[in-house]
């Protein structure tokens, strides 16, 4: 049976890497914040394993070698009060 779960998710500074466990074969719906809270809605299956989900984000106009990696998966962007993050998926290679 699929559900929707919610995952908070923290940027401390450029480049703030999660891992993250969610049900293996997620679909990632919207990534917004709550309150001050960062967070990842995804439709799951209840009932399927967890497997670790490394997520990085980014601010605007700040470099980082790591988004040159053919393995980072743009996936939404978000913001709060006058900043936007980026947030993107590094897919296991």
């Amino acid at each position: 049976m699929k559900i929707i779960y919610k995952y908070p998710i923290e940027h401390v500074s450029n480049g703030s890497r999660n891992i993250i466990p969610i049900q293996k074969g997620a679909q990632i719906l919207d990534i917004e914040y709550q309150g001050t809270q960062l967070t990842i809605w995804a439709l799951v299956e209840k009932d399927a394993p967890l497997e670790d989900n490394e997520f990085v984000i980014f601010s605007t106009g700040h470099t980082d070698p790591l988004l040159d990696d053919p393995n980072l998966v743009y996936l939404a962007s978000a913001q709060h009060h006058t900043h936007f993050l980026h947030v993107f998926k590094l897919e296991k290679s």
